[in-house]
């Protein structure tokens, strides 16, 4: 409702800030009676009272209206007429409206006179209201933010020049200097250009005993440049198990600041020219760290670094080995169970339980995927698989493939 309000009073305030007390002046006599107006020009809340007399009443029951246009609100007051004079008072309840008020004094259906006043705002009081924005800026020079506030007295009158408002702000706990504004169609503004180091500004104000809120405003870093990744760890079996880790540099932008955390950072993976993977993970300290699962079969990677698919790092190629060297297939035509294993390590070693195995039959339709326990695994086949033509199955285990026929 307060901003309804204000916008409500820009219509009726601001083609009255330049009133004075000649605004008002004493009403000559007419050829009814006279009449005068106490005070010419009042504060919010104040009552105002007329008097006056009215010559050759017809009856001591004859009364006298008072009508009151204001751009909010129009209202009207009666009084009855005692020995020729009388007195119309406006309570102070109905003078909290800052603005413009125009008066007719009406006797006896005919306008004897009209006349305006002026409620004039009191001084601010209690919480302004106060707005910023944009309220994050990138560092530079080019980037600015406006401080507005809105003093009002205990009426919720804005207040008119030569009312100031007086900002102060401080940058990471150094206090700057203040600045007075006047205010200007109701509103009184600062602006606050961004600077090339990051941080964040406090900022106040103040008018009379009014206070506003503590407003903040934050300077981030500008686009970060061009960065690089690197290996930080690398297994180059293709096992599906283990780990590849990639870091970025630091990344800081034109000005030397550091990006801000939680910058979302992209880990893209090509295989011949293809994308294949994408990795995400964002920054701590402006470095961002991924952890990539290695492949499962023999094979090239080259993997780089972007951000907001502009700024591209360098690319870094990896090449990955058969994580097996051998195993051994059997078939049990009476179960029905293909036994796999003991599957042999590049190293020669068995290789770590969770070893993923997948076995397939083109012609049937079949894919799927098992896992090792301590080198070996026993696959057991549905009862139709003899009707299948030809008999075999080929199983794949860390890049490395054998087919078997069945018997």
């Amino acid at each position: 409702m307060r901003y309804c309000y204000y916008i409500l009073l820009i219509v009726c305030l601001c083609s009255c800030q330049e009133a004075s007390e000649q605004i008002i002046a004493k009403l000559e006599s007419n050829t009814i009676g006279n009449y005068e107006f106490i005070p010419s020009k009042i504060n919010a809340g104040e009552a105002i009272s007329i008097k006056g007399n009215i010559e050759n009443i017809n009856s001591s029951t004859d009364e006298i209206t008072l009508h009151v246009k204001h751009a909010l609100y129009t209202k009207s007051y009666s009084t009855k007429i005692t020995n020729g004079s009388f007195e119309i008072e406006i309570p102070s309840v109905d003078n909290q409206t800052a603005g413009i008020v125009n008066t007719s004094l009406v006797y006896q259906e005919e306008i004897i006179g009209e006349e305006k006043y002026f409620i004039k705002p009191l001084d601010a009081i209690n919480k302004m209201q106060s707005f910023n924005g944009p309220k994050d800026l990138f560092a530079g020079d080019d980037d600015a933010s406006m401080n507005v506030s809105i003093p009002h007295d205990e009426y919720d009158n804005p207040l008119l020049p030569p009312a100031n408002v007086n900002f102060s702000k401080s940058f990471e706990g150094q206090i700057q200097s203040e600045e007075q504004k006047t205010i200007e169609h109701l509103v009184a503004y600062q602006i606050t250009n961004s600077k090339q180091t990051k941080g964040k500004y406090l900022i106040g104000s103040k008018s009379s005993d009014g206070f506003s809120q503590e407003q903040e405003l934050i300077i981030g870093a500008a686009m970060p440049q061009q960065f690089n990744i690197e290996l930080i760890s690398f297994h180059p079996f293709a096992d599906a198990r283990q780990f590849i880790a990639f870091k970025t540099t630091i990344l800081k932008d034109q000005y030397d600041n550091i990006i801000a955390d939680g910058t979302l950072i992209n880990f893209v993976i090509e295989e011949d020219g293809f994308i294949v993977g994408v990795y995400q993970a964002f920054t701590i300290g402006g470095v961002a760290v991924v952890y990539i699962e290695n492949p499962s079969k023999e094979l090239s990677w080259t993997v780089y670094a972007s951000l907001h698919d502009q700024i591209r790092s360098n690319k870094v190629l990896l090449s990955f080995s058969k994580n097996v060297n051998d195993f051994d297939l059997s078939w049990d035509a009476e179960k029905q169970t293909l036994s796999i294993g003991p599957v042999i390590g590049i190293l020669g070693q068995l290789v770590p339980d969770g070893t993923e195995v997948y076995i397939s039959n083109t012609e049937k339709g079949l894919k799927d995927y098992v896992y090792l326990e301590e080198g070996k695994y026993n696959y057991q086949l549905s009862f139709d698989w003899k009707q299948i033509k030809p008999d075999q199955l080929t199983v794949l285990i860390g890049g490395h493939e054998k087919i078997i026929q069945l018997d």
